[in-house]
This record gives C-alpha cells, structure tokens and sequence, in this order.
C-alpha cells in the first residue's frame, strides 16, 4: 500500500493552489466567446486536430510583450500550466475591460481543477454586478449538476427560457434528462445544440460524447455518435468516459469498466478516465486494478480530491480483515471486509442475516445468486462516505454495486442514529433486484423493494397494514408533492426540494406495498421481470397491473388516503400532541403524558420514528408502576417496526421478569442488529440461552462478547468455558478455563470447573 504520509489533507490546499502538471484533456470550451480573437485563432487549430500547430501557436501568444492578460491566461491554460494561467486570470481581473470575461473564465479554470467553491464565488461575484449574466448562471448549473443538485435543473430552466440560445446550455440540459430517463427530450437537446454548433463553428466534442451517452441508455451500439467521435478527433476518449458516466448513473458498473478501459486504450492520458476506472473497479472488488489505476491518476492530477480520498481509502483497509465462506447447496458464498476491532463481534450476525436474506429473496423472487455476495462494513463514515463518491443521494446508509454491498458499521453512527440490520436487509434486496434484471431495474422499483422489503421480512417487519413513516413523508404526503409513479426516479437523482430524495424512497416503498396488497405478491416479481427486459415503468404497470400510469397514481393516492388520511387532515395537532406527550413524559408529568401520548395514537397508531408517542406512553406508565400498561406499549411500538435498542432491551427485560422467557430472548436478539457493540446485551442473552439449554446460541453471544475486551476477563472467560463444556467441548473448555485463571487465578468457578474436567465428570 501507499504509505499515508504521502497524502496531505484536504481541508485547505484546494482554496490555494492550481494543478500544473498535464492532464490529457483540452482546456473547457468557451461556448460564450468570452476568449480574445487572437486565442479563438488558436482554438481553431486545436480543433482541427492539429495540437502540434495550436501548441505553437498558444506558446506564441504567451511570449508576445504585447499580450493582454486574459490572453496570456488562455495560452497557459492551453498549454496546461493551470499555475501560470491562474497568475494571470488574478491580475486580468483588475483590468476593468477585460474583469467580467476573466471572472467568468478564471471561475472555469477553478471548476476544471476541482475547485467549485473558488469557481462559485467568482460565479456570484458577476452576479452581484448582473445577476442575468448568462454565462455566470450556466456555470452555476454546470457546478450544481456536478453534486447531483436539483437547484441546476431550476437555474437552466431559466436560463433556457431567455431564448437566448447557447449550445451548452442544451448539452447540459440533454445531460440531466438522460440522468432522469428523458431520453427522447435529451435527443431534442442535442439536436439544438448542434444547429447552434455548426451555426458558430465551435468543436462537436462535447455534444458527441453526450450523443454517445444517449445511444448507450438506448443499447444502440456500435453508436453513430461515437463514429462522428472517432473520424473527429481519434485519440480522444472523452466520449466514452461520458458513456461510462451513464452506465454508472444507471448502476452498469461492468458496462462502465468496459467503456473507461476503452477510452485509456485510446487516450493514455486522460487522467480523469484513470481516476473513474479505479473508483469502479473498486465496485466490482478489484482492488488491485483500483490503485493501478488510482496511482496512474494521482501521478497526472495530484489535486483531484476523490482520487486522493480513494487512495487513503485504501491505505485504511490494511486495518481491515476478510473473512470469506464456502458456497453451499443454497448460498452462493459470502466475503466480509470488516475492520479488525470489529470482526469478532459483527460477522456472526452478518453471516446469519445476509444467508437468511438470500434464502428469503431466493425463493420469493424465483431467482439464485451465482457469485459470492462481498459485505464491507466502514466504522468511519468518511471512508464509507468515499466509497459512494459519484453516486446520487448523499448521506445514505449503504449502497449495492451488484455483489458487492458496502454500509456504516453500528459504529459509524451514534447509537439508535441508525438501525444496521436493516440497512444490511435493504441492500441484500437490491443484489436481488439488481442482478435478476442485468441492472436494468430503474432506481424507484429497486429501492421501493428494498424499503418494501424492510417492512415485510426484515429485522424491523411490522405487523401493521400501513406502515410508519418518517414525518418529512407526511409533510409532503399532506403538500402534494409526491411525484407520478413515471417519473419518480427524479426524485432520486435530481430532487427539487430539500428532504425529497427520502420522500422518494418512502413513496416508492408504499408503491410497492400498495401493489402486494391490491394486486398480490406475483405483480411485483412479474414487474421485476419486465424491467429485464429493459421496459419504462410506464409501460411495465399497463403489462402487469392492466392500469395506465394515470389510474395507478389516482388509486395509489386514494389508497394513501384511506391509511393515513387521519393525520393527514390533522397534522397540526398529532404533531402538537406528540410533542407535548414526549415533554411531559420528561418532565414527569405522568397524567399529562399518557393522555396526549393516547390522542397521538387514537391519530396515528403506526408511528414509531424518533418521538414516538408509544414511547411517550411507556415512560410515563413506568414512572406510575403500571408495568402491564408499559409492558402493552413497548410491545404495540416493536409490533409496528419500532427498533429503538433501549426500548427493546426494556422490552425485552420486562418480558423475561413476566415468565416469557422465548419471546424475551427473540426481543433482545433483535436488538443485537441495531446496537451490537453493547457488551451487557450479549451477556445477558448469553445467559438467557443458557439457561434454556441453547448452548450454541449461547455461545455466539458469549464469543461476542469477548471480542467486545469485557473488563471482568475471569467470568467472561469462564462462561465461555461452561458453554463448550455443556456442548460436550472439552478441550475448548480447558483452554477458557485456563485464560480464566490467568485473569483472576483465585477466581473459584473456574477452579471447580477445571477440577471437573481434571476427573472427567460429564456436563
């Protein structure tokens, strides 16, 4: 590996230095003419593919005394000495003539080299001085589209609605519908950006690597786009790099290796297709390729942030162990990479989950794995948040490349912040939907089986019929601002408004039950196996359901109305009520509490997000010694999905003092998939077990624990001992038994049990 020291951090060298070394890409296109006459001269060699010619030319213009600044700054940068070019587009912008065009252009050469907030604030200061600078806004669309923001759908709305028209406009606008499946209206995109080409004599380069997009989200290959590249400028890669960019878009990670490997074939140098290839290989589990590839990168763009975090990356996994399993009769295999402090305590519940996920989806979805599934688990975010660099939707939980699915560990977040076991489930479901349908699944369905999923078999199934959802949802739900079933993979990639992308996964998950419920389970699987065959979501609800899309949207809208239209109409109040109940069940007032608590469920009984008035209601029935009554609550809030680790362990605790010992233990199981790391929850259930006989269940527990460093070494040792001698495990016994005594040698359990085993007495 990489040594760290190598890696410098990059919270501050961005905002301060330029990249200088080469890329292997023309500088950006000035589609607004903003380039001194004497640079578009130039230009136009390079465009003609004579770069020997152009190079000259630009080396000329920056040695001749008479020129200006911004010229000499688009000479460097032509000739790829971004440091030189930034000295001076700095000094250009104090000459008044020639200010507004070195801002504009400057705020490119930052955008280019990775620097969007640099390129941002020169963007806003044109705009200060003229806020329908139409170049300043197509910048501030183009760094938007970058971070998979809705806002740059907004801004070029407007932009193109000036009439004013500018080529790049369309090709940015061809770019964000082909994201969101428009792919008839990208190709009225592209053909105005091309009249408005050819009219001003500008290079196709651009507007042919979107075409060759266009044709690969068509499966129209070899592509007529991507011959025009070739006959124009034929050691550029750039159009299959924007290919690939689609094929990730829609999770072809394989397809996108294919197309970045094709482009370094032609074009060695491009930096940019090196730094790709290695973040998907990654997505594929090569790793090795990944540094290669990474490396070769860096050597090119030093300053290029996701190729420097990628390969620290990397550098962290030396902390990481892989724990591979057979493939069985029924199991494909399974690889875990999980950090060393970890291993221990997290792969029993891995293996147990994702080998149950595979035989449930199996089964139900009629369709058998055939490769090994790969689990990584970060305890950093960070480092996880990395691996998803690129993709849609930031602050995600987990994410599925195929075989590979990569998650926070319970560790990543704060406790109760997450619940890990049903992330892991959702993402087992997307390997399924995924790979049954080549990747051809659109993003709403694969994540609305997925939400469905958790609903109805994961570790946090709930018995209601409508399920409890986040109050954003409802917000929205109450706001009308849930999206056509056809159209809601724009709420995944490109949200409108804040909050809307987990709206989308919620409305997407109702869909899916909506459809289990009115038309039955088949429906689902038959219209996964439609989108294997590549169908629009439009078309696979008339083949399935024999509805339009129209009348889907009308029922499912009725249907939410018929769930949750009780606080819907009052959601003022239920809200009011609910916070009222958790602030007097904290402040003691016990009355107070579980009479606002019961009003909130008599409103909505299915709540159990963060507040939830059941919780409310339990507090404050504990506080009155009314142990039934909490006894009643906990279990009506687990009973709807609530997975809260200390309510279930309360749950749980209450249960076992009531006689139940068999649903206690399966309650505090449970909670081992939201708060693992808790040493006192595997003892106890350790002990539970043993108590009822399950010696092998007990012994995970007590393992767990152990791999958690318990600070009494002497009876966590010794409990182990006792469990392999009650499975008959003698000699395993012996050797706890003796790491007991060495932690506490006077330690009189461990003596009794070792002179037992000394005689030769049975369990």
């Amino acid at each position: 590996m990489i040594g760290r020291q190598r890696w410098v951090g990059t919270a501050g060298w961005l905002a301060v230095t330029l990249l200088s070394a080469t890329q292997g890409v023309a500088r950006t296109i000035d589609y607004g003419g903003l380039s001194p006459t004497e640079v578009r001269a130039c230009d136009q060699l390079e465009w003609q593919g004579k770069r020997s010619e152009a190079a000259r030319c630009f080396a000329s213009l920056l040695a001749a005394d008479d020129s200006s600044l911004l010229v000499q700054a688009e000479a460097a940068w032509a000739l790829q000495n971004r440091k030189l070019a930034n000295q001076h587009f700095r000094a250009a912008i104090g000459t008044e003539a020639a200010a507004t065009a070195a801002r504009l252009r400057w705020a490119q050469l930052f955008a280019e080299a990775h620097q969007r907030a640099d390129a941002q604030a020169l963007y806003e200061e044109v705009l200060a001085a003229d806020a329908d600078n139409l170049d300043a806004r197509l910048g501030m669309a183009f760094l938007l589209s970058g971070q998979f923001d809705g806002a740059a759908k907004q801004l070029l709305t407007e932009v193109l609605r000036t009439g004013r028209g500018r080529p790049d406009a369309y090709l940015l606008n061809a770019r964000l519908q082909l994201e969101q499946g428009q792919l008839d209206d990208a190709e009225a995109s592209l053909e105005a950006a091309a009249v408005l080409i050819d009219e001003s004599g500008l290079p196709t380069v651009d507007l042919n690597a979107v075409g060759v997009g266009l044709d690969y989200l068509r499966g129209q290959e070899p592509s007529k786009w991507a011959e025009k590249a070739r006959q124009q400028q034929p050691d550029s890669g750039e159009a299959l790099v924007v290919a690939a960019h689609f094929a990730v878009i829609t999770r072809q990670y394989r397809q996108a290796v294919d197309k970045l490997r094709q482009a370094i074939e032609i074009q060695p140098d491009h930096y940019g297709a090196h730094a790709e290839l290695g973040v998907n290989l990654l997505r594929i589990n090569d790793f090795e390729g990944a540094a290669y590839h990474l490396r070769l990168a860096y050597q090119g763009d030093p300053y290029d942030p996701r190729t420097v975090n990628t390969l620290r990356l990397l550098d962290s996994l030396d902390d990481f162990q892989v724990l591979q399993d057979p493939a069985e009769s029924d199991l494909p295999g399974l690889w875990m990479r999980v950090h060393q402090d970890e291993a221990g305590v997290l792969a029993p519940y891995v293996r147990s989950l994702v080998s149950r996920s595979i035989r449930e989806f199996s089964r139900r979805y009629r369709f058998q794995l055939t490769e090994p599934v790969i689990v990584e688990l970060y305890p950093n975010h960070e480092d996880f948040a990395v691996r998803t660099l690129g993709m849609p939707g930031l602050g995600i939980l987990g994410v599925t490349f195929g075989y590979l699915v990569a998650m926070d560990s319970p560790s990543g977040r704060a406790v109760g912040e997450f619940h890990w076991g049903s992330t892991l489930w959702h993402e087992m479901a997307h390997v399924f939907t995924l790979k049954a349908t080549d990747h051809r699944v659109p993003r709403w369905f694969s994540e609305g089986i997925s939400v469905y999923e958790e609903w109805r078999s994961g570790p946090t199934a709930t018995e209601t019929e409508y399920p409890s959802l986040p109050r954003e949802t409802l917000t929205a739900m109450a706001g009308g601002q849930l999206l056509p079933i056809a159209e809601l993979d724009q709420g995944f990639v490109r949200p409108s408004y804040p909050g809307q992308v987990m709206v989308s996964y919620m409305q997407a998950g109702l869909i899916c039950h909506f459809i289990e419920r009115q038309w039955g389970f088949e429906s689902l699987v038959g219209m996964l196996e439609e989108f294997a065959l590549a169908t629009e979501t439009g078309d696979a609800v008339g083949k399935v359901l024999k509805v339009s899309p129209e009348e889907f949207d009308r029922r499912f809208l009725d249907d939410l109305q018929a769930g949750y239209g009780a606080v819907l109409n009052e959601m003022d109040r239920w809200t009011s009520l609910v916070s009222q109940a958790r602030k007097a069940s904290l402040d003691g007032d016990w009355e107070q509490a579980i009479g606002q608590a019961r009003a909130a469920i008599e409103i909505y009984p299915q709540f159990v997000e963060s507040g939830s008035p059941w919780l409310s209601l339990a507090r404050a029935s504990k506080g009155q010694g009314a142990t039934a009554e909490e006894l009643a609550a906990l279990s009506r809030y687990r009973a709807a999905g609530g997975g809260q680790p200390a309510a279930l362990r309360r749950l749980a605790g209450l249960l076992y003092e009531q006689g139940d010992a068999e649903q206690a233990m399966r309650v505090m199981a449970d909670v081992s998939y939201a708060a693992p790391m808790d040493l006192e929850l595997h003892q106890t259930l350790g002990d539970w077990l043993s108590e009822a006989n399950r010696f092998e269940e007990a012994l995970v527990e007590y393992q767990v624990m152990l791999a958690l460093d318990p600070h009494d070494q002497a009876a966590a040792q010794f409990r182990v001992a006792r469990t392999h001698h009650a499975l008959g495990q003698t000699a395993q016994a012996r050797t706890h038994l003796l790491l007991a005594l060495e932690a506490a040698p006077h330690y009189r359990p461990a003596q009794q049990l070792l002179l037992k085993l000394v005689q030769g007495e049975s369990p």
